[in-house]
């Protein structure tokens, strides 16, 4: 939980200038009715690729050639994948794309 937590530790700067300037998510392109179906290919498509680049190989005898990877309960793997998508992937989309971008759009006034 430490590690989801500073991983969203690095919102906080933008999040607070969200604050300060009175914006809100959705000037970040964030659209409630859009969120599930966003949320929902993202996690879909973290899931296929971690069984293609991660439990196949393990599973073919290729635990090698995946990385440093020590799981012995499958636990494990679930906390790591949690992590990789509400820890990392999240907070640096909101960050990156979401807030970054779309204030360099605005500098810029062009996409």
């Amino acid at each position: 939980m430490l590690m989801i937590a500073t991983q969203w530790f690095l919102f906080f700067v933008p999040g607070m200038l969200m604050i300060v300037n009175k914006e809100n998510l959705g000037d970040m392109g964030l659209r409630r009715e859009k969120i599930p179906l966003q949320v929902g290919i993202g996690v879909l498509l973290a899931f296929s690729m971690s069984l293609l680049l991660t439990v196949f190989p393990i599973m073919l005898g290729f635990k090698n050639m995946v990385g440093n990877t020590s799981y012995t309960q499958t636990w494990q793997f679930v906390y790591q994948f949690i992590y990789a998508i509400l820890g990392a992937a999240l907070a640096e989309e909101l960050i990156f794309r979401g807030y970054i971008f779309n204030k360099l759009l605005k500098i810029k006034n062009s996409k």
